[in-house]
């Protein structure tokens, strides 16, 4: 893999390194796998790394829609310059989330202020995400002391190392 996972990329790419430089590689001699994702994941381009016949070849792909995982195998050699051992060679997967997280608050809270005195207001917020991996944010801090009159909440998610979102 060339990128990081889980990752919500609408593409990924996979390095290929073959043991003797070959030419010919094409997309037909890969297969994706993929479980969990729609939109029809597919390979858009088979580029060799400098000049054919080469040892280095990239592989990217589109990711479809969903979440899930995207794999790549080698599955034969129709059409490369060198004879290819070891096949099917299976290869590694990205962990795909490209459904945003879902964020859940309060409703409206109407707080009855003691005088000019600012007054501490609670409340609730929840994140889901599909990995586990979202957090939620806000601010100001459900505590912390709001002057009379209204105050505006930004409630956000985020997910470790590749998305945010956010609520107002």
């Amino acid at each position: 893999r060339l990128q990081a996972s889980p990752t919500n990329a609408s593409s990924v790419q996979w390095t290929v390194t073959f043991s003797a430089a070959v030419s010919g590689v094409a997309a037909g001699n890969f297969n994706l796998v993929n479980s969990g994702l729609s939109g029809l994941p597919g390979i858009t381009s088979v580029t060799p790394v400098g000049g054919t016949p080469t040892t280095t070849w990239t592989v990217t792909a589109s990711t479809g829609s969903g979440s899930g995982t995207l794999g790549l195998n080698l599955v034969n050699a129709t059409g490369v310059s060198a004879g290819l051992a070891n096949l099917p060679f299976t290869g590694q997967v990205y962990t795909i989330d490209l459904v945003a997280p879902t964020i859940t608050c309060s409703t409206n809270l109407n707080i009855t202020a003691n005088g000019f005195c600012p007054s501490p207001v609670n409340y609730a917020v929840s994140v889901s995400d599909n990995l586990g991996l979202a957090v939620a944010t806000t601010n100001p801090a459900s505590g912390s002391l709001f002057p009379p009159g209204t105050t505006t909440v930004t409630v956000g998610a985020l997910v470790t190392a590749y998305r945010s979102g956010s609520k107002d």
